[in-house]
């Protein structure tokens, strides 16, 4: 493992921050890697992608799991590793102190964006407005102080639309997540998650610039309360009658 590229410890960290986690058990000095997720794809994939890992005998189990709270069974699948020195390592750095955190070395290039987006990565939509788009992080199990780290991160790498939401979500907006879009790509490494790609006009790089030019904020906001509008057009304000405008301003 002394050998793993670049890219697999890009997408190593990428699955770390998300779904992956570094366990030490009671009677071992080492430890070892597991990946909890609902899709086998995923498990999968992730098993494809690093070969030369330890892999257990089994690597990868499914197994129903009861919910008390719904009454229902959910099924749940394990990627599992044996013990590494390799695993160590990465686990002092992820857990020093037992609990996770975010390590101040962390790179977040396309590779690691991909796949903490597929791990822990929402694509938000509203149903009242069709062009609606925001993609959020979740990062609950980190501290504010980390949360932060990661969005002055974020924000050299995509722009300044990238805030704090509920104080344990990362939200990704606007021009950033054009910026986004443009990183990691539109095709997902897993099918099953292709949906969490169906970026809509956020595709297009120069959709603020074709959908704000010639039109003054001032009259945007206005003609959005006169009318009741809640997400612009691509109809230029250039349409209201230079009567309406004279009415709207006063």
């Amino acid at each position: 493992m002394n050998n793993l590229s670049k890219q697999q410890l890009s997408i190593f960290d990428g699955i770390i921050i998300s779904d992956g986690y570094l366990k030490i058990g009671k009677k071992s000095k080492n430890a070892s890697f597991s990946l909890t997720t609902s899709v086998l794809e995923f498990a999968q994939k992730t098993f494809s992608i690093f070969p030369d890992f330890p892999w257990a005998t089994t690597p990868i189990r499914i197994m129903n799991r009861y919910d008390k709270r719904t009454n229902k069974y959910y099924k749940s699948i394990f990627l599992e590793s044996r013990v590494s020195d390799f695993f160590t390592l990465q686990r002092k750095r992820w857990y020093p102190d037992g609990k996770k955190i975010v390590p101040k070395d962390i790179f977040i290039d396309k590779d690691f964006l991909l796949w903490w987006y597929i791990g822990d990565g929402h694509l938000h939509r509203k149903k009242s407005r069709h062009k609606y788009r925001r993609v959020i992080l979740s990062t609950d199990s980190f501290c504010v102080p980390d949360i932060y780290f990661l969005i002055d991160k974020l924000r050299n790498l995509l722009g300044n639309n990238v805030y704090l939401e509920n104080k344990k979500r990362i939200v990704i907006s606007s021009q950033s997540l054009c910026q986004f879009i443009d990183i990691i790509g539109t095709v997902s490494p897993i099918k099953h998650y292709q949906y969490k790609f169906d970026f809509g006009q956020y595709l297009d790089k120069e959709y603020f610039s074709k959908s704000y030019n010639g039109r003054p904020l001032q009259y945007i906001n206005l003609f959005r309360k006169k009318n009741k509008v809640r997400e612009l057009t691509f109809v230029s304000c250039d349409c209201i009658k230079k009567k309406e405008k004279k009415e709207i301003l006063k």
